[in-house]
């Protein structure tokens, strides 16, 4: 994808243009391992390696994903010593992503900087499930673009 269209920026200033790109970032997250890769970025930094510890996945498959997220700056990467930190690159993303968890779960993710609203442990959701839920009305909603 082309350096200077990132999906992460919302506003085009044309309402057809910002359709578009609202489409293209849905349908990026429309695939349940990004979209639990961006649940966990929603509450903290993570390194591929921790990554790939909580979401039992192999490391080439989730270096995948990350570059297609990185990509779209829809996440980014701080090296800390030999390591790369992600996290996401934008509020309104963290926002998203509390408001998917929030309708699906039935209960209020706090977004960053929003302390007062508790917090639900991920062990009282069936992340997977949910997860796989969203993903599947994202992918229903907004088919991926190529590439994707």
């Amino acid at each position: 994808m082309a350096a200077a269209k990132k999906v992460a920026d919302f506003h085009t200033h044309d309402i057809e243009g910002d359709a578009i790109v609202k489409s293209e970032l849905l349908s990026i997250m429309a695939n349940r391992h990004r979209l639990h890769i961006l649940f966990l970025l929603s509450k903290t930094e993570y390194s591929l390696t921790e990554l790939t510890r909580e979401l039992n996945e192999t490391t080439v498959a989730l270096s995948r994903h990350l570059m297609i997220l990185r990509e779209n700056n829809i996440i980014t990467g701080r090296r800390h010593g030999k390591m790369v930190r992600y996290s996401l690159t934008s509020d309104r993303v963290a926002r998203m992503i509390a408001t998917i968890a929030d309708i699906y779960s039935g209960k209020t993710i706090s977004s960053p900087g929003e302390s007062e609203v508790p917090s639900v442990p991920e062990e009282q959701c069936a992340v997977d499930k949910d997860m796989e839920a969203v993903a599947m009305l994202l992918r229903n909603l907004y088919p991926p673009t190529s590439g994707n």
